[in-house]
């Protein structure tokens, strides 16, 4: 399957991004596509205001989260409105689109920061590609960087993806640039 091309084709997923201009999605679809891994859903991240839940709602979206249920975050996150069983063109698969609204607008570099594993910080903006140098380097090298020393989330990347892990003890990725693609080259290889 094309993910460049279902990105492009989707209708929902470019409204959901016209909302606002810090919208993109991050983390697993882009992830998990590149590394032909089955997608979950796709997680779209926007600053919440009331015109964008007004937006939602007439979408069909509908409140499944609410702050409290992200305890590590909760000075961050407003709550996440989700449209269920979205067709994704050019597949038979259907996927949840999760809208994860924010009380603050976070940069695109802040967004992908937050992932904890170098192999989830990549996220699109509707037109370009945006990734860590950690990203980059594990693109390149096919070792995983993480700053989440838990043995579930080390047996959790360790069940998805045949390459090692390396744990770091400080944010590498918060120091490092974002790289804004021109050309999203990746999903060409």
């Amino acid at each position: 399957m094309n993910y460049k091309k279902t990105l492009s084709d989707s209708l929902m997923i470019h409204q959901v991004l016209r909302l606002h201009p810090k919208a993109h999605i991050a983390g697993g679809l882009l992830r998990d596509g590149m590394y032909n891994k089955p997608i979950k859903d796709v997680d779209v991240f926007v600053p919440a205001t009331r015109s964008i839940l007004i937006s939602l709602k007439r979408f069909g979206f509908e409140q499944i989260v609410t702050t409290t249920d992200y305890t590590d975050h909760q000075n961050e996150i407003a709550c996440v409105y989700r449209r269920e069983d979205y067709l994704l063109p050019g597949t038979s698969h259907r996927r949840d689109i999760d809208v994860i609204l924010y009380n603050k607008p976070l940069s695109i570099a802040q967004s992908i920061n937050r992932f904890p594993a170098s192999i989830s910080q990549i996220a699109w903006d509707g037109q370009h590609y945006h990734t860590t140098s950690a990203f980059n380097d594990t693109w390149e090298t096919k070792v995983i960087h993480t700053r989440d020393p838990s043995p579930e989330y080390l047996n959790k990347l360790d069940k998805k993806y045949p390459y090692p892990v390396f744990i770091y003890k400080h944010d590498l990725g918060a120091t490092g640039n974002v790289l804004k693609q021109e050309r999203p080259h990746l999903w060409d290889l």
